[in-house]
């Protein structure tokens, strides 16, 4: 996990699963239980807001820019913090990883193409290889979003896989499997259609990266502001065709909310951290534990560090209602609705398809929410004329909205809308459920 990729130039959106919260979270839950399962510690890295390279580490950069004095400060609304950048560490967390290596950030196919095949890491000049070749497939082998523009209409342009990075098995992959994946992103026709880019230049001291899209990263922003993608998010096609049906859901109960219940609010003596005697150390790892010779009482004077603007080393009177265990309040993990839908294999050739669930929130004064969000993601197999179901189990979290006055999890009363489809903008069935 990590970028979001909020900038499509991003140099390390790759290490990420995808441009949607929801889609990294459960990528995220996955990959730790299956990394555990195999007896090997998994951590959650890199927290939080690594959006960029330039300017993320001051020795990299300073020589280059004289008026240089600090990596770039990533500034965040709590909102955005919360309801996106944080939301598949809470995921990796609850899964049993640890949040490794914080950053400090300042509070506030077409399918009968068959000739020509030729690979590109990054973007092609003009398409010329099209230009030779009347049933041109191209394979994109890239890191995350690329311009196709040059020549995505070119006339000789059958197919585009999509294949990011595979891998040194790509090639049998691409010739051994039917494509159908979906796109963990948006591809835009102009990089202008994206919400932020990234900084290349140094005008102050101290880069000032400002998140002002806010929650409105990727699809979010293509639907706040209508803007056509020349691909949308979770877009991808078949070999055959898929008919969507049989949306229904199970009514939800009244959601009941309970306190979290935190065991003990006291901190621990020092000596508790201290390094264990019975473990070995070895060279080049750095251990969380403090050496024997720190004193018992540890002497704090709040002007040793310069703290960002707006920070407080003072504790909460209270602790805070949207914690309480791994990854959050537990009730945050609570299903409040079923939700249903099927697929029918319609075409002459068996394959796969992921339905995706997404949700509109009921309005609230002063909260502007996404046009919708995803919610849910399941991959259905079935051969010709055969039916498979999805089961979507959205929870708490899922459904409600960060609150910053509360700094709290809120659950909107009033109607969702839920939608059913192939990608953000393919959307066959709808419904909707009420609190």
């Amino acid at each position: 996990m990590g970028p979001i990729g909020r900038a499509p130039e991003g140099g390390r959106n790759w290490e990420a699963f995808g441009a949607d919260p929801y889609l990294q979270g459960v990528a995220s839950y996955e990959s730790v239980l299956g990394i555990q399962e195999e007896g090997v510690i998994a951590t959650a890295k890199h927290y939080l807001l690594n959006e960029q390279g330039h300017f993320r580490q001051y020795a990299e950069w300073v020589g280059l820019y004289t008026n240089l004095s600090a990596p770039y400060s990533a500034n965040v609304d709590e909102r955005a913090l919360r309801e996106i950048y944080a939301w598949p560490f809470a995921d990796a967390i609850r899964a049993g990883a640890p949040p490794l290596c914080a950053l400090i950030i300042k509070p506030i196919m077409r399918r009968h193409a068959k000739t020509v095949i030729f690979s590109m890491c990054s973007m092609p000049g003009d398409g010329s290889a099209a230009s030779a070749n009347s049933n041109t497939i191209v394979v994109v082998e890239s890191v995350g979003v690329v311009d196709l523009e040059a020549w995505i209409e070119h006339v000789n342009v059958a197919a585009v896989l999509f294949s990011l990075v595979a891998g040194q098995d790509l090639g049998i992959g691409i010739a051994d499997i039917f494509p159908s994946g979906k796109l963990p992103f948006t591809i835009a026709k102009k990089t202008s259609d994206y919400p932020a880019t990234v900084i290349y230049d140094v005008i102050e001291p101290v880069p000032q990266i400002n998140f002002s899209e806010s929650i409105f990263v990727d699809y979010r922003h293509f639907d706040k502001y209508h803007i056509e993608p020349r691909y949308e998010f979770g877009f991808g096609l078949s070999y055959t065709t898929f008919h969507i049906s049989g949306l229904s859901l199970t009514p939800p109960e009244p959601p009941s909310y309970n306190p979290p219940l935190y065991l003990n609010g006291s901190v621990p003596s020092p000596s508790s951290a201290i390094y264990p005697g019975n473990i070995p150390r070895y060279s080049h790892y750095i251990y969380t534990y403090i050496e024997k010779d720190i004193p018992e009482s540890i002497t704090y004077h709040p002007d040793d560090y310069p703290y960002p603007e707006g920070y407080s080393d003072i504790q909460p009177s209270k602790p805070s209602p949207a914690g309480g265990a791994s990854g959050g309040n537990p009730a945050l993990w609570d299903v409040l609705v079923q939700i249903h839908a099927s697929i029918t294999n319609n075409g002459t050739a068996g394959d796969s398809e992921v339905l995706q669930l997404y949700v509109s929130y009921p309005a609230v004064d002063g909260v502007d929410f996404p046009v919708r969000a995803l919610r849910g993601f399941e991959k259905l197999s079935a051969s010709p004329g055969e039916t498979s179901t999805a089961n979507f189990d959205p929870m708490r979290r899922d459904l409600s909205y960060y609150a910053v006055a509360s700094h709290n999890w809120l659950l909107p009363r009033g109607t969702y809308a839920v939608y059913i489809g192939t990608s953000s903008r393919n959307l066959a069935e709808a419904g909707t459920f009420s609190f």
